[in-house]
């Protein structure tokens, strides 16, 4: 097994608790999602720091690096908030798999416009199996759920399918560049904090935690992000967006489960046979 690979495979792992919590933050009232950011990127800085000190290295402010991370902090932070939007009017399953789904779709036709790449037929085929599981997974989370509020939902999974693939080629264009990517997570930490300080109304709410439980699980959070950004990256370094994206795409089933298993989550026999359809069309590339 290749270098990339082994990479890619562990930010998967690291992938999966990363949705399941922003999952959990979703479902729960004693976490905001502006608090859940400013944690991640609170503790994403300092274990940023930490690295560079024990490696170290040398931390790189040029311009290029404060671009890059700015901009890829202000549309993940973009990301999450329409995902934590979406998960409120879409199920786990609907949310994930027309995510990694589409999102990898984007990225093919991108990575193919940007670098004058051959579609196989394979990857056709990939994209019309991409267009059925869409069409099987477009039910409602509740009967009782609104028309509109489903449409909303799915909206805003749209708006994170868009800033992801934007953020996967700007992070692919970065290291192939050559700057530290060390120096780009603490200024993505620091970015992160300053931006949703900016962002929210009642600023000292961001630091308020209503127990040890959650103050711990918003700490564990913020090393699981880092480490999934860390692997990532470095798997990036290593092979092409679109097909290093494809393996860390089996990431979405983990959170799946998890949402069946814990929040009762109902899998219909549409959304079954969307999910064994994900899984050969992921197949068709590993």
């Amino acid at each position: 097994m290749e270098i990339w690979m082994i990479y890619a495979l562990i930010a998967m792992c690291f992938i999966w608790f990363m949705w399941f919590f922003q999952k959990i933050v979703a479902e729960r009232q004693t976490i905001n999602t502006q608090s859940f950011i400013f944690y991640s990127y609170s503790v994403q800085s300092l274990i940023g720091i930490i690295v560079i000190f024990l490696l170290e290295k040398t931390f790189v402010l040029s311009q290029e690096v404060f671009i890059y991370g700015f901009l890829t902090t202000f549309l993940y932070i973009s990301i999450i908030e329409s995902r934590v939007k979406s998960l409120k009017y879409v199920d786990t399953s609907t949310y994930f798999i027309i995510y990694r789904v589409f999102s990898s779709i984007l990225l093919l036709i991108l990575w193919q416009l940007l670098f004058w790449e051959f579609i196989t037929i394979n990857e056709y085929l990939w994209i019309v199996l991409g267009f059925i599981i869409f069409y099987l997974l477009l039910e409602k989370k509740d009967k009782k759920e609104s028309t509109f509020d489903f449409k909303k939902g799915i909206k805003y999974i749209f708006i994170g399918i868009i800033l992801i693939s934007i953020i996967q080629i700007l992070t692919k264009n970065f290291v192939l560049s050559w700057e530290d990517i060390f120096s780009l997570f603490i200024v993505q930490g620091i970015s992160g904090v300053g931006i949703t300080m900016l962002k929210s109304n009642k600023k000292e709410q961001l630091w308020k935690v209503q127990n040890k439980m959650d103050l711990f699980f918003l700490i564990f959070n913020g090393c699981i992000v880092y480490c999934a950004i860390f692997f990532n990256t470095l798997a990036f370094e290593q092979w092409d967006v679109a097909i290093v994206y494809k393996i860390i795409s089996y990431s979405l089933f983990i959170p799946i489960i998890l949402s069946v298993i814990f929040y009762n989550e109902k899998i219909t026999i549409k959304k079954l046979l969307a999910f064994i359809l994900t899984i050969a069309s992921i197949a068709l590339f590993v």
